[in-house]
């Protein structure tokens, strides 16, 4: 195992992924804004690891500029980054709520999302490559009516690790953003709270469900993260991976399907 750079990683998927990739054998470094939340998830990392936690926000380049220098100077080069940080943003009609909210909605996962993902091709460059993975979202493949900053944030995402992916694909360095399909976290209960009036009736009750029945599998999301962390199968770049609807499990050196240029991508189809 090797060093991971995670973000997020105080809560819900990121501090998931720590956590197992911590007793896996991983040392791990990892940051998020709230140092409370943060130095409860590193009290359980694996001890025997070499482990690192600071406060990070990612909408901030020099704070994740730092936070990347603080974790190679503790850990060394990292050869995997997950990055997990992101909000929900404004909940409502795009017309009516604030454009600031909505700015900053794009200021923490689209620009956060190019920090992070710089400066860990910054880093791989120098050190032999390495993988990145990035989050998508609901937003990334379909309109999200009253989510509209997070919709449009996630999508672009998508398209940003496509396009860094091809810029950095003849350097040993693999990006690729995962679906984690809907997890029972901080984020869901935020959109049950904001109510039907904010978020639209049909995906508030959508969210009720899954609070009450069983949300997507939080193991599913880590499990696939982990892989894409030791990815080895050829091709497997610049593409998004749905960790419940792709067969991602049965993939491995010799799966051939990635020789495709467009499979697992977004992209405009037209009628024969």
């Amino acid at each position: 195992m090797s060093h991971v750079i995670i973000t997020g990683a105080s809560r819900g998927l990121g501090a998931a992924v720590a956590l197992r990739a911590s007793n896996l054998g991983w040392d791990v470094s990892i940051g998020a804004r709230s140092r409370v939340d943060l130095d409860t998830i590193s009290k359980l990392l694996n001890p025997k690891q070499n482990n690192h936690a600071n406060s990070l926000d990612v909408s901030i380049e020099k704070s994740v500029t730092e936070f990347f220098k603080n974790a190679v100077n503790h850990n060394g080069p990292a050869s995997a980054v997950v990055h997990c940080a992101g909000i929900y943003g404004p909940f409502g009609p795009s017309n009516s709520i604030r454009a600031d909210e909505w700015i900053r909605t794009i200021e923490t996962n689209l620009m956060g999302t190019f920090y992070v993902a710089r400066s860990a091709i910054d880093m791989m460059l120098e050190h032999n490559g390495g993988k990145v993975v990035l989050l998508s979202g609901g937003g990334a493949t379909n309109p999200m009516p009253n989510i509209s900053g997070y919709a449009a944030s996630k999508a672009a995402v998508v398209r940003l690790m496509e396009t860094l992916a091809l810029e950095v694909q003849e350097h040993n360095i693999q990006i690729n953003a995962v679906a984690p399909g809907l997890l029972d976290t901080a984020m869901l209960d935020e959109v049950i709270k904001a109510g039907p009036s904010a978020v639209g009736e049909s995906f508030f009750k959508r969210m009720v469900q899954a609070k009450s029945d069983g949300a997507d599998s939080m193991d599913n999301a880590v499990e696939l993260i982990l892989f894409l962390m030791n990815n080895n199968v050829p091709g497997l770049t610049g593409r998004l991976i749905s960790s419940k609807w792709d067969e991602w499990r049965s993939w491995d050196a010799n799966t051939s399907i990635f020789n495709s240029q467009d499979i697992f991508t977004l992209r405009r189809q037209v009628t024969p």
